[in-house]
């Protein structure tokens, strides 16, 4: 437990403190940051749950409370006030830049920044801050997640409602993602000149959908698909009780692409595709949804398909952080609180995946840890008891 709050503290260490001249001052800033990010992997969620855990941890020995302090930094555990405090006011682009930077140097495959093949840009509202009572909406973060590892790459909060794209490209600039080569992959409300320029720019290739809020570019793909009669590819899938079937055709000649992504402002533009989706499961009536695709990179229909349902991967950490660590279920409200939590809940499920074996569920490992904890205090307690 002392490794691990120790490595944690690490990430935070030289971070600007944001307090004023104030009591609360007699706590470690990164100790307190430390104390958040290592109770959230066990779903602590709002600075009173945070000390709740610590107390549970420390129990009723002093000596084991003054050990888990003194790996802290800090003199006693400061109160759930306090730790509010500290992040509602805490910067959180620094606090996500610390992260990362954390993560890089203790990364065993070296200093140079990694290539990633599919990054997925997407917005995650934290619904347990919304207040419909006081007319305040849900926080929203942006999220960048390498979908083969799981891994976020780097979250940034949102000024206010409605700030999703500027956010989006915000994060996109940041130099510590490495977009070369990589596939970058958004949802369709990303589709427009400035961010699809961005990702080009900085060497990556975009895959976006194109629906309802840019129908003049919907109409014209349909109709040179239709044009060049192209031919589709249907790809059936079985399992989990219901039968999936894809139908995909694809465009990919230069002079069609050249010429949608000159009028609509789409740079690199060489792939345009529409993939049609129709879900039967027994006892149900059949779905069928459909949504047009414009790509810089140049690939045939199957290719298309794989790289647009890899997009999708992203649901499945916001259904982890959601179902594993309670995320919407979260209550903090004030300042930038939601975000920091975010944030900080995010880099917990990291280090959750780099500490529970393969194959094991989350939630068992979650359990498991709780327990190991439990029985390295129990070991203590017999051990003083015997002195």
């Amino acid at each position: 437990m002392k490794g691990l709050i120790k490595k944690t503290k690490q990430h935070f260490e030289g971070m600007k403190d944001p307090r004023t001249q104030c009591p609360a001052l007699r706590h470690s800033y990164a100790g307190m940051l430390a104390m958040v990010a290592v109770a959230m992997m066990f779903a602590a969620n709002g600075p009173t749950a945070v000390v709740r855990f610590w107390n549970d941890i420390a129990g009723h020995r002093p000596r084991r409370r003054h050990g888990l302090l003194r790996a802290l930094g800090l003199a006693k555990l400061p109160s759930h006030d306090a730790l509010g405090r500290v992040m509602a006011t805490t910067d959180p682009d620094a606090l996500d830049q610390a992260v990362q930077a954390g993560r890089r140097l203790m990364d065993r495959r070296g200093k140079t920044a990694a290539r990633h093949r599919h990054i997925a840009v997407d917005g995650k509202a934290c619904r347990g801050s919304a207040s419909p009572v006081n007319g305040v909406e849900a926080a929203l973060v942006v999220n960048a997640i390498d979908v083969d590892t799981k891994r976020v790459l780097a979250t940034m909060a949102t000024p206010g409602p409605g700030q999703e794209v500027p956010t989006a490209r915000k994060l996109l600039r940041r130099q510590d993602i490495c977009l070369d080569g990589a596939m970058v992959s958004f949802d369709a409300a990303h589709c427009c000149r400035e961010t699809l320029g961005l990702v080009r720019r900085r060497g990556g290739d975009w895959l976006v959908p194109v629906k309802g809020n840019t129908p003049t570019l919907r109409d014209e793909i349909m109709f040179s698909l239709d044009a060049a009669a192209a031919k589709p590819v249907t790809v059936c899938e079985k399992g989990h009780g219901r039968l999936d079937t894809r139908t995909v055709r694809v465009v990919t000649d230069p002079d069609t692409c050249e010429w949608l992504g000159r009028n609509h402002g789409c740079d690199g533009l060489r792939t345009i595709g529409h993939i049609v989706y129709i879900t039967e499961e027994r006892g149900k009536k059949p779905t069928r949804e459909e949504c047009a695709f414009i790509c810089s990179r140049r690939m045939g229909a199957r290719d298309l398909l794989a790289e647009a349902r890899r997009h999708w991967g992203v649901e499945v950490a916001h259904n982890r952080l959601d179902v594993s660590l309670g995320e919407d279920a979260c209550r903090v409200r004030t300042g930038w609180g939601p975000a920091n939590f975010a944030i900080l809940r995010r880099f917990a499920l990291d280090w959750l995946d780099t500490l529970r074996g393969k194959d094991e569920p989350l939630p068992a490992a979650v359990s498991r840890l709780l327990c190991s904890f439990a029985v390295v205090a129990a070991m203590e307690d017999a051990a003083m008891a015997a002195m």
